[in-house]
């Protein structure tokens, strides 16, 4: 049959090379159809090299015509498992390139499975790797060892990064190993393969396997020593050695350092990473550098402006090569110089010096060898909790709080079920206190020279890779409400409310909202320019969102953020009215410019996940909350999915806070306040400023509304 018949999905899917004459050859499963098919797929995804969804969408319907081909030909299953773990294999090597760690497992995770999917728990079949070492499939014979070394390159960064694949790896360690070592030699040579040793190398050294880390060094000098070696080759270990194993080479870094320098010709980001490699655990000698690691930072800048002429792309790419940076704060955040982060960080996103926040601020990283770690200015205190016990107990929580799916580095097994599952981000009430406690204890809140340090503070940053709930448990424990520092721009001066603007969506409690906001701010004597859901147009409503002249905008309704492609996240606005089709706003759309003399205005965003950031919290950060704070809009919003009765009070909480003329940070602190103090004394609150009396009825027999509860009032959220 022909190769567009066998696999129909793949040729679907084609863009570029549909009128291909290749889709017409047979295929006989033997080694020039294999080869065909192969080339095929390499052409087909090399003009997507930017587009990794496309990536995925084609790699995943060729794998599903494989998959399909199993029933009717058996006789072939060896050669179609093998084409599954190659594609797969390779795919991964372009999304780990790209630093796409969730959708790396699950290709590393597709590569060995009986089934192609987006599933947390899948079995793995580590005997088709004997299966395919064995094969005498000509195809399987030529292929099989470099697919070996590039699954060992991304399983082992995967590994070393983000976790989840503990059980696979150690297993690796014991069986396969030796068959990686095998390949070292001219016979077999390979970059794959030294990328390969590189990835272990690290790996062994991070989990303090100094055996392992010595062979793999061993190797990697064998190969530099070596006169056939390329250039490239060299380069790659010599690097390789700058970060890690040096020490077995009887070499300093800094000579490593020195020699890339001299011997190899290197771009800007192998510049950046070879500084960040060579200073980091060196406060002093980052400190004493940090001129020519702010040169290497703008060099990048300079290749990725002349090289990537998408905006998105660019946003992107400098998003993924953050993680290089972040072995210089994690040294500097010991040492507490935080100026010196803040023009690190700010160098990295491109904030103007006169635009940048002060060094004044806290940074808080919850998991470090002494606890949690509040950092300021010449200033360091530690919880002192163990981080071994916390951080897996909060992970494991947050899993269940959440229904999220956080892995723990040497954990292969989630601590939730698919089957247990909700949608991904919604939490649960009953693990609310749950998780409260442990946050207590873990950030040691209770202790007062914790409590002092957070209090003298005039805004926070979570250096973590997933947002925590703090902001509302500072307030309750430490008496101190600071905002989260999100943009790392100095807010602008705030101005009064007297020109608001509002949408009303079409959730339950919106139309009580907005009534209730909206009389309150009018009682006070502000202008409100209101749209509603079922009257008005909502392109109208987005040319005003970014007409200069309101001081507080107004949004009542859904958000979507999508926890594996936030970029993609948008507000529903509404369901139409003529076919219930959603109404969306892309975040894009939403992106706020302003000068400094237009002053700093307020987004109020009643809605699910709108202060939801990714991609580790920094000011390039993906989600409503990254994307909508600047120097001249700050950001109130909530964590995660809120309940519609808690929603609806914090909102109307807020609106009379703020209509007192409180700042933007004392209303969220007096909001949350108040709804500390229990229904009742809210309900006499509201009375002084809303008539609606079926609002009382509302609240007081259908809230039922936990007031001492984080799932109810945790995700509310100051960002600036």
């Amino acid at each position: 049959m022909m190769l567009k018949e066998l696999f129909p999905s793949f040729y679907d899917c084609s863009t570029n090379l549909k009128e291909d004459t290749r889709w017409n050859s047979d295929f006989n499963f033997d080694m020039e159809s294999c080869t065909t098919l192969h080339d095929l797929w390499i052409d087909e995804i090399h003009p997507l090299q930017d587009y990794h969804e496309k990536e995925i969408d084609l790699t995943e319907s060729l794998c599903h015509d494989i998959l399909n081909l199993h029933t009717r030909y058996q006789q072939h299953e060896e050669l179609l498992w093998f084409l599954q773990f190659q594609f797969a294999v390779s795919l991964s090597s372009r999304l780990g390139h790209k630093k796409l760690f969730m959708e790396l497992f699950q290709w590393l995770a597709n590569s060995l499975s009986t089934t192609i999917g987006f599933n947390v728990q899948r079995e793995t079949k580590l005997d088709r790797i004997y299966i395919f070492q064995m094969s005498q499939h000509p195809y399987v014979r030529h292929c099989f060892n470099r697919s070996f070394a590039e699954w060992t390159n991304m399983l082992f960064y995967q590994q070393r990064v983000k976790g989840g694949f503990y059980e696979i790896v150690k297993y690796y360690v014991e069986h396969f190993y030796p068959k990686l070592e095998i390949l070292a030699s001219p016979i077999y040579y390979d970059d794959i393969i030294i990328l390969a040793f590189c990835q272990i190398q690290t790996w062994a050294s991070n989990i303090g396997n100094q055996n392992l880390k010595d062979k793999c060094s061993h190797i990697l000098m064998f190969f530099y020593t070596r006169p056939w070696l390329l250039s490239a080759s060299g380069k790659i270990i010599a690097m390789q050695f700058c970060a890690c194993g040096y020490e077995y080479t009887q070499t300093t870094r800094e000579v490593w350092f020195e020699r890339v320098q001299k011997m190899f010709s290197i771009d800007a980001n192998e510049q950046l990473q070879l500084m960040c490699a060579v200073y980091k655990g060196d406060s002093s000698a980052i400190l004493s550098n940090l001129d020519q690691i702010i040169s290497s930072i703008r060099g990048y800048h300079k290749m990725v402006d002349k090289l990537v002429k998408n905006e998105i792309q660019k946003d992107f790419e400098i998003s993924r090569v953050y993680s290089i940076v972040q072995q210089l704060i994690d040294t500097l955040l010991a040492a507490g110089e935080i100026q010196a982060i803040v023009t690190i960080i700010s160098e990295f996103f491109k904030i103007p010096n006169e635009s940048r926040i002060s060094n004044e601020f806290l940074i808080i990283q919850h998991n470090t060898p002494g606890g949690v770690r509040y950092a300021k200015q010449g200033k360091v205190v530690h919880s002192g909790t163990d981080p071994h016990d916390y951080g897996g107990r909060i992970i494991k929580q947050l899993n269940h709080f959440m229904n999220m799916t956080i892995a723990l580095i040497d954990e292969l097994h989630p601590t939730r079920s698919p089957e247990d599952l909700q949608e991904v981000g919604t939490p649960e009430p009953q693990h609310g206190k749950e998780l409260e406690q442990i946050l207590v204890e873990h950030f040691n809140l209770t202790d007062p020279n914790i409590q002092e340090t957070i209090r003298s503070s005039p805004a926070y940053y979570l250096y973590s890779e997933f947002q925590l709930p703090l902001q509302a448990l500072f307030l309750k424990y430490a008496k101190a409400g600071l905002p989260i520092v999100q943009s790392f721009r100095k807010p602008y001066s705030t101005k009064s409310i007297s020109k608001i603007l509002m949408w009303q969506g079409d959730c339950n409690m919106s139309e009580y909202e907005c009534d209730g906001v909206q009389e309150i701010f009018e009682k006070a004597g502000a202008k409100v320019d209101r749209f509603n859901w079922y009257e008005d147009d909502q392109a109208l409503f987005l040319k005003a969102y970014h007409e200069k002249d309101y001081n507080l905008v107004w949004i009542s309704c859904h958000g979507q953020f999508d926890h594996f492609r936030p970029h993609l996240s948008y507000l529903l606005m509404n369901r139409a009215k003529e076919d219930g089709s959603p109404n969306k706003i892309p975040l894009a759309d939403l992106n706020y410019i302003s000068s400094s003399s237009d002053g700093r205005r307020l987004l109020v965003l009643n809605a699910c996940d709108g202060a939801t950031t990714t991609l580790i919290n920094s000011p390039g950060s993906i989600g409503f909350g990254a994307s909508l704070v600047t120097g001249g809009q700050s950001l109130i919003s909530h964590q995660w999915p809120i309940d519609d009765y808690a929603g609806l009070i914090l909102g109307l909480l807020l609106g009379i806070a703020l209509s007192e003329g409180y700042d933007y940070q004392q209303s969220f602190n007096d909001t949350l306040e108040h709804f500390f103090s229990g229904q009742d004394k809210i309900v006499d609150r509201f009375k002084s400023y809303i008539s609606n009396n079926d609002l009382y009825d509302r609240i007081e027999y259908s809230a039922k509304i936990q007031y001492d509860n984080l799932f109810y009032y945790g995700s509310f959220t100051y960002l600036e």
